[in-house]
This record gives structure tokens, C-alpha cells and sequence, in this order.
């Protein structure tokens, strides 16, 4: 209702033009259902950013979360038709969302070359995780996959918020002493990319992370999850 005053606030301004973004789905349902009858001004335009896919709507881990999932994703089929524009910041994003909305969504990512002035010649291999301590994230399958590297030259650096605890998880001594954990620290997490030689991510779902154009963009080699 306060987005609706406001809107309303500023169209009464017959000089402007009003462009409202809204970002993520469950803010876009409710951007649509609210703003939607201003549709009549041609000076408003309501424009959806979407960065996750919709298979995210059908994964949960309690039974809160099923049902907003499963309403958001119903108000997705009936209400982004709403909107004026709506953006996906990957193709497949786009794609999947296209079906369930039917509406033509755009396609908007930077293409992001490699820098190929960065060269990694470290002897111990330096692997990189960076993300959100939550459950899309799947940080556990990296720290189990750590029993089954052969090569025992390497190290460990995971950047998380909230700082993530290995006692939370049943690693060996040998293993731990390999494993730097940090929280995220402002301006500070672009020379782990630069020093890394290898970015992972192991997201049970994502629309397409920051963290692997970063990757991409200081040369490290990426292994990732298939998360859409």
C-alpha cells in the first residue's frame, strides 16, 4: 500500500515519467498485483528484474517455505503478465520463465572476457568458494568432496556470510588445517580472485551468480554445479 502512495505521488507530477524496477519474484508478484492498475498512465512503466530460476520455487526445506513457493510461483503464471518489461539475467532464466508466464522476457548479461594479464603460477593450488552461509548454496558438498582430492597440494579459502563454522561438519584434522574461512570483508574478496586458481560453486540452484563472472573475469578455472 505504501508503494501504491508513492507511485501515485509522483504521477500526480504530470512532468514525469516513472520507471519502477522491481528484483526477484516474490517482490515482483507483489509489485504486479499493486502497481498494476497505473497501467492506465503511458508516463509509468513497470519493469521486473528476475535472477534466480523457477526451479528455485520448487525446492524447500520446510513446509513454510513450500507454500509461499508454490503461491509465488502461481502468482507468477497469472500477474507478470502485468508488467511492461520483464529481464532474466540469463538465457535460460529467460527461457523457463517465458513458459510459465507467457510473456517475452529479455535477456540482459554482460559478456565478461577473461583478464589475461593475471597469470597463477601457484606450486599449492589455491581453491576458492564465496557465498551466502544458506541451503541453495550447498556448501556441504564441497567440504565432503575434500576426502576425494588425491593431490594434497592445495588450500582452501571460503568467504561466506554468516561466517561458516567447520565444526558444523565432520571433516578430518589434516583437512581442516588446509581450510581458511573468512567473513565478507568490503573491497577486500577481489584479490582472493586474483591470487585463486580455481572457483567453485556448488549452488543447488542459481539464475547466474556474480561470483562466476568474477571468476571468469581474474582467470581462474571454474568448476560449478548444474544449478540452471
Amino acid at each position: 500500500f505504501t508503494l501504491k502512495k508513492i507511485t501515485y505521488f509522483h504521477l500526480k507530477n504530470k512532468r514525469k515519467k516513472i520507471v519502477f524496477i522491481s528484483n526477484i519474484n516474490y517482490a515482483n508478484v507483489i509489485s504486479c498485483i499493486f502497481l498494476r492498475k497505473f497501467k492506465r498512465f503511458k508516463r509509468f512503466k513497470l519493469v521486473l528484474f528476475e535472477r534466480t530460476p523457477v526451479q528455485e520455487l520448487d525446492n524447500f526445506s520446510n513446509i513454510k517455505q513450500f507454500f509461499k513457493r508454490k503461491i509465488v510461483k502461481f502468482c507468477i503464471r497469472f500477474f507478470y503478465k502485468e508488467a511492461n518489461y520483464i529481464i532474466g539475467n540469463s538465457s535460460n532464466v529467460s527461457k523457463n520463465l517465458e513458459k510459465i508466464c507467457g510473456k517475452k522476457v529479455i535477456t540482459l548479461n554482460p559478456i565478461v572476457e577473461k583478464n589475461k594479464s593475471i597469470k597463477k603460477n601457484n606450486k599449492i593450488k589455491k581453491i576458492l568458494w564465496v557465498g551466502r552461509n544458506s541451503y541453495e548454496k550447498n556448501i556441504k558438498d564441497l567440504l565432503l568432496s575434500l576426502n576425494h582430492i588425491k593431490n594434497k597440494k592445495y588450500n582452501l579459502t571460503i568467504i561466506s556470510n554468516p561466517i561458516i563454522n567447520l565444526q558444523d561438519f565432520e571433516i578430518p584434522y589434516e583437512i581442516k588445517k588446509k581450510i581458511k574461512v573468512l567473513g565478507f570483508q568490503k573491497n577486500k574478496i577481489e584479490k582472493f580472485f586474483k591470487d585463486s586458481d580455481i572457483f567453485i560453486s556448488t549452488s543447488i540452484y542459481e539464475g547466474f551468480p556474480n561470483v562466476v563472472v568474477d571468476a571468469i573475469r581474474y582467470n581462474c578455472l571454474i568448476i560449478s554445479s548444474k544449478s540452471y
